[in-house]
């Protein structure tokens, strides 16, 4: 986490936006030592979501199409539980003396 200085905080980027109504984007992004993608990207998601599009956006997925089911993930952990297995083990459901 940065501290509440920092340029590219919340408010760092609202403050680049915010130069960019009067001067180029690629000029305010090259001071700001930042792309002119990245700066066109919080201009229009300032532009669409006004302040709040400016704030940190979580890395995770939207969703995870190849996720295994619930109650498969709670067999294999039960095997992993009981018998000691590895994750490899667990999955092909063999024990090494099998």
């Amino acid at each position: 986490m940065s501290h509440a200085n920092a340029p590219l905080t919340p408010a760092g980027r609202l403050r680049l936006v915010e130069r960019c109504r009067s001067r180029p984007i690629a000029h305010v992004a090259a001071e700001a030592g930042v792309s002119r993608q990245t700066l066109s990207k919080w201009k229009a998601r300032y532009d669409e979501l006004g302040e709040a599009g400016l704030v940190d956006r979580s890395s995770a997925p939207h969703t995870s199409p190849t996720q295994l089911e619930a109650d498969l993930v709670a067999q294999i952990e039960a095997w992993r539980r009981e018998h000691k297995w590895t994750a490899r083990r667990a999955w092909t459901g063999r024990c090494a003396k099998c």
